[in-house]
Parts: C-alpha cells; structure tokens; sequence
C-alpha cells in the first residue's frame, strides 16, 4: 500500500533592486505569478535506508491556505514512516533546498518581473503531514 505526506516549508522571495544602491523600484507581482511545479525526483538522491521506503519526492511552489508562498514536496512511501524516517527526511529536504537542488535551482534565471525565490533560508522550519484521503 502507498502512503503520501506532504512537507511544506517558508520561501524567501527577493525583489531586486534598481541599479543605484538604496534605490527601490516599485514591483508589480502577485505571489500567485511565483507558483511553479518543478520537474524533478528527489528520491535518487536519497541513501540506501530511506530510499528503500521513499518512492518519489516531488517538489514545487504552492500557495497555502493564507495565500503564502510555499515550498511543498509531495513524498510517496511504501509504508508508514516511523518518526526517525520522518526527521530523517525533513534533514535530507533541509540538505537539499540549501546545498543541493535548491542550489541549483537558484542559478538558474528563475527571475520573474524582477523577483527571485528561494527554496530555503535561514532559520527555515519545515513541517510534515500524512495526507489522509
């Protein structure tokens, strides 16, 4: 049987500034404008112990029920995860938003009408919850 969580993070958006220093522009965005699916699979990167119960790990930028800006990662499982897996998990997501995909995902010109967002930041804290439908 699958089972499916859902991790959801904050996201730090950036508006870039105009070319003088202390310059502000005035941005027209909607942080609706900002949500994108992302084409990737996170569970190949994943170790041996986890890999074996983690199917997929889908990433991508949703609105929450607030209408904020998130980072959701869907993840399919083969069985319950216990909550070492899932502290395990929510530090190899941390890992990757910063260093590794989230990396690469930031140098590439992700820039829409001025504004870059980020997968992680500081202080970020990301939370996980079995999707019970």
């Amino acid at each position: 049987m699958e089972h499916t969580y859902i991790i959801t993070g904050t996201v730090e958006i950036n508006v870039e500034t105009g070319a003088e220093e202390g310059a502000e522009e005035d941005f027209d965005y909607r942080v609706a404008d900002l949500v994108e699916e992302v084409d990737i699979d996170l569970a190949e990167y994943l170790g041996p112990d986890l890999g074996e119960v983690v199917l997929s790990l889908s990433p991508g930028f949703v609105l929450d029920s607030a209408d904020d800006l998130v980072i959701r990662t869907i993840a399919r499982t083969t069985a319950v995860l216990t909550r070492d897996q899932k502290d395990e998990l929510l530090d190899f997501l941390s890992g990757q938003y910063s260093d590794g995909w989230g990396e690469g995902y930031e140098q590439h010109d992700r820039r829409i009408r001025g504004v870059f967002v980020s997968p992680w930041h500081e202080g970020q804290e990301l939370s996980i919850n079995r999707d019970q439908a």
